[in-house]
């Protein structure tokens, strides 16, 4: 299914808290990747396996860029004690938020709160 045709939606409060902090870690265009959450992006569930990743809704004109590209600055899922239990992978596309890619190693999972992430 293309994102055109899945469901939207904004971001939640916890995506957006995530992805601002990891926007001051250096991130290569954080300027022009602020401006796009400030816009008001619209986002879709981006796999089927139930997790929360998520993929940014674009133009035509925005996917048909080529190279999808994996940020510097990844981030790590803790546990309530501190303890690693997943991931998170951040990627743009064209100079564009294009997903973020959640996982852990549990099943029954959302997206975590800052508290819960340590950028690496």
């Amino acid at each position: 299914m293309t994102p055109a045709r899945r469901a939207t939606r904004s971001l939640t409060s916890n995506e957006m808290d995530v992805l601002r902090a990891w926007l001051s870690c250096g991130v290569p265009d954080a300027e022009r990747l602020r401006a796009q959450l400030a816009s008001g992006v619209e986002v879709y569930p981006s796999c089927d396996c139930g997790c929360p990743s998520i993929g940014f809704v674009h133009s035509d004109a925005a996917e048909s860029t080529v190279g999808v590209g994996i940020s510097d600055v990844s981030a790590t899922v803790l546990d309530a004690n501190g303890d690693p239990i997943g991931g998170i992978a951040f990627f743009t596309k064209g100079g564009e938020l294009h997903d973020v890619d959640v996982y852990t190693f549990f099943d029954n999972f959302e997206f975590p709160t800052l508290d819960r992430v340590r950028f690496d």
